[in-house]
C-alpha cells in the first residue's frame, strides 16, 4: 500500500484500481482446464476463444458421432498400424495447448496493467519531487 500524499491522491486511487484489474493465472488455467478456451475468454481473448470453441465443437462431435474410445484408438491406430491418423496426438496437443494459451493470455493481460501502474508511479514520483524540491529549495526547478 502506498504512503498516500494530497497531491497524489487521485493516482494512487487510479494505481489501486488497476490492482484489483489484474487477473489470476491459476484461474485461467483451471477454467480451461475444465471448458477449454473458457480461460482465454476470462484473459480478454475473443478471437482466439471462438476458434477453440469451434475446434472443440468438432472433437465433441467427433466423440459423440463414432464414440469415445474409438476417436482415441482411431489416433492410436497410428502407432500401432501405421496409419496415416493423428488424431489421439492433435486432441491431446491442442488441450495443452489450450492450457498454455490460457496463462499466456493473462500473463499479457497483467503485463499491459503492470505497464499502466508504472506511467501512474512515473507521475506520482514527479509529483512527490516537485513537492520535495518546493519545499527543500523554495523553487521550481
Amino acid at each position: 500500500m502506498l504512503k498516500s500524499f494530497p497531491e497524489t491522491l487521485e493516482i494512487d486511487k487510479k494505481i489501486e484500481a488497476l490492482e484489483i484489474k489484474k487477473k489470476s493465472e491459476g484461474k485461467a488455467f483451471l477454467l480451461s482446464l475444465f471448458f477449454p478456451g473458457a480461460g482465454t475468454l476470462y484473459g480478454g481473448d475473443w478471437v482466439v476463444f471462438i476458434i477453440m470453441f469451434l475446434i472443440n465443437a468438432f472433437i465433441i462431435f467427433l466423440f459423440l458421432r463414432i464414440g469415445f474410445w474409438r476417436t482415441i484408438f482411431w489416433g492410436l491406430s497410428y502407432y500401432l498400424v501405421g496409419n496415416d491418423n493423428y488424431a489421439f496426438t492433435t486432441v491431446i496437443g491442442f488441450y495443452f495447448f489450450n492450457l498454455w494459451h490460457a496463462g499466456h493470455t493473462v500473463e499479457r493481460y497483467n503485463f499491459s496493467i503492470r505497464m499502466e501502474i508504472e506511467d501512474f508511479e512515473r507521475k506520482r514520483t514527479g509529483i512527490l519531487m516537485e513537492k520535495y524540491r518546493k519545499e527543500k529549495y523554495g523553487q521550481n526547478n
